[in-house]
């Protein structure tokens, strides 16, 4: 039986890269920001094909610009990390990088599979809640026990990534960068009216 699929994204700073940690556990695994070996979506189903895991997972947040091509082509079960603009921008800032035009554009992308059948919308603030962890873990990985011991353990870590740094600022204007975020660059300079669609 090939593995089961989850999706977790969301804006930059939302704790992706710490439920990727979280959901990789025994017959489980998550990738952490696969889309920078990536050079298209569809690259996902190599990546979600394993004969090893019971359950494969994807955490990325600028794959969120794909959401509605994830949903259609994999149909993983997918969590959504909401967090609020002004507060991923105030922490982007802090980095010096100026980041409204890819965080608003995520932001739409990320709001319109709200309604989705298979996305789960988890506020940020209650990543802390052991609750909100169980009713993510129930949705991703449907079957596997919680850890509540090993969930308050994480609670302690402080697992961080800085994937808007990483595949907008340092990555910019390499060659190597033929991959999945060609098609966004362009509408996160240009980006004009709030208009802009990612197909």
């Amino acid at each position: 039986m090939s593995a089961q699929r989850f999706f977790v994204t969301g804006l930059p700073s939302s704790r992706i890269a710490w439920l990727s940690a979280l959901l990789s556990t025994g017959p489980s695994i998550c990738f952490n920001q696969p889309s920078l070996r990536m050079v298209d979506v569809r690259d996902l189903e190599r990546i979600y094909t394993s004969e090893f895991y019971h359950y494969v997972g994807v955490a990325d947040s600028s794959l969120g610009f794909f959401i509605d091509r994830i949903l259609d082509q994999f149909s993983p079960r997918t969590v959504i990390v909401e967090r609020q603009l002004d507060d991923v921008e105030h922490t982007l800032a802090g980095w010096g990088l100026p980041a409204s035009n890819y965080c608003e554009l995520l932001k739409d992308k990320l709001e319109a599979a709200f309604t989705h059948p298979l996305a789960m919308r988890v506020p940020f603030e209650a990543l802390d809640d052991w609750r909100w962890a169980q009713q993510i873990h129930a949705h991703l990985v449907p079957g596997l026990n919680f850890d509540e011991t090993r969930f308050y353990e994480f609670v302690k870590l402080q697992i961080d990534t800085d994937p808007y740094k990483v595949t907008v600022v340092a990555s910019e204007g390499k060659e190597y960068l033929a991959n999945v975020m060609r098609e966004i660059y362009p509408m996160i300079r240009f980006r004009k009216n709030n208009v802009v669609q990612v197909h």
